[in-house]
């Protein structure tokens, strides 16, 4: 039997696949088209966003989807970079930020032209944590928007909310925030401009992200003229049967997440616990007031890879490496941008579905995981 152990690539949340079934055949039609199907189809589409509008405690019509999770925080760096482009031609983003968002950063600054234009990034300390007095500095310099996200998904850290909005809202800069680890497992951040979020990380479907964009905020369509799809916010037809799976999972997570979070967050303490005492040389990127499900640490000595790999082939589906680019085999910008080791790391995100068992049974593991990847590459006595 095996057990997975990264959440940002399933399983579907049992309401989920549900809602899906149900809307493949209800909800195929083309949601703007005025027969009885498109209609139909219409229905749902708008029922999933006042579930997300819901959730997020925003108005209905300021919700809209896109292809991905990554997607969103590129149309919202867009966006935001347009609309703003009057005030300022420089963006600021957090050092921890997904890469979809500081590659969107970078882009918009290169696209512009203007040699005054710059990309203000803003350090985090060794807890992971932004620097709110260098927050307060680039505020201070006017930024076209600010990305920070709420937590990271790679170590689980979250910021500090409150301090964010009352460092920028004085200085009129937009808060641009991706919400993706907090959404199924506490309550939403607010005051920002834009949101995004990935719907598989609620145990949704692939292929669906949250784009929202607050009424009044300077966000202006990157692809405009655009089509009417998603409030003139994204092009294309959406594909209302997995939509509808994401804002019935959202709900159905964030219907059950403090009993959820307290039992993830004692499988991750426990898996922290063990790890520190058990295995020698460890680092345990990841603390108990972090997001519930997610666990970063990192082992000298060892291959993130070969580690991953030899876990397994013993039956646990573990992610190494970068949250955002792992398939690239890419040492952590986050990790370095921590000052913290970067090397033989593995990050483990529970499912919804997480038990005991399965938590006991990797940690039974793990030990002589570590010690066989490390007596391939003779480090053992190191």
């Amino acid at each position: 039997m095996r057990t997975l152990l990264d959440a940002e690539s399933g399983p579907w949340h049992p309401v989920a696949r549900a809602t899906f079934e149900a809307t493949v055949d209800a909800g195929w039609a083309n949601p703007r088209a005025r027969y009885a199907e498109g209609r139909r189809a219409a229905e749902i589409l708008n029922l999933a966003r006042e579930q997300v509008a819901d959730v997020l405690g925003c108005r209905t019509d300021e919700v809209s989807f896109d292809s991905s999770g990554a997607a969103a925080s590129r149309r919202a760096v867009a966006g935001l970079a347009i609309g703003r482009r009057r005030v300022s031609r420089s963006v600021a983003t957090s050092s921890v930020e997904h890469s979809s968002i500081l590659q969107a950063a970078v882009g918009v600054i290169s696209a512009g032209g203007d040699s005054g234009a710059t990309h203000l990034s803003i350090d985090v300390d060794a807890d992971g944590l932004i620097d709110l007095t260098k927050l307060a500095f680039i505020a201070g310099a006017e930024p076209a928007f600010v990305a920070i996200q709420a937590a990271n998904q790679e170590t689980g850290v979250i910021q500090d909310w409150q301090g964010i909005s009352a460092t920028l809202e004085p200085a009129g800069v937009p808060w641009f925030v991706d919400a993706t680890s907090v959404l199924a497992h506490g309550e939403p951040p607010q005051k920002w401009s834009v949101l995004t979020a990935d719907a598989p990380a609620w145990a949704g479907p692939s292929g669906v992200g949250i784009l929202a964009v607050r009424t009044g905020a300077r966000w202006r369509n990157p692809d405009y003229p655009s089509d009417a799809f998603e409030l003139g916010r994204v092009p294309g037809m959406p594909s209302v049967p997995a939509i509808a799976a994401a804002g019935a999972a959202l709900v159905a997570m964030r219907d059950d997440r403090i009993e959820r979070a307290k039992t993830l967050a004692g499988f991750s303490a426990h898996i922290r616990k063990v790890a520190s005492e058990q295995i020698p040389h460890v680092q345990i990127h990841s603390t108990d007031v972090g997001c519930p499900h997610i666990t970063s640490m990192s082992f000298l000595y060892v291959s993130g890879e070969a580690l991953a790999s030899q876990l397994d082939v013993r039956g646990f589906a573990v992610a190494s490496g970068s949250a955002c680019a792992n398939e690239l085999h890419t040492p952590s910008h986050v990790l370095a941008a921590m000052g913290h080791l970067t090397e033989g790391n593995l990050r483990i995100t529970l499912p919804w579905n997480t038990t005991a068992e399965g938590v006991d049974a990797f940690l039974a593991q793990l030990p002589s995981a570590v010690h066989s990847v490390r007596e391939q590459f003779g480090a053992v006595d190191l």
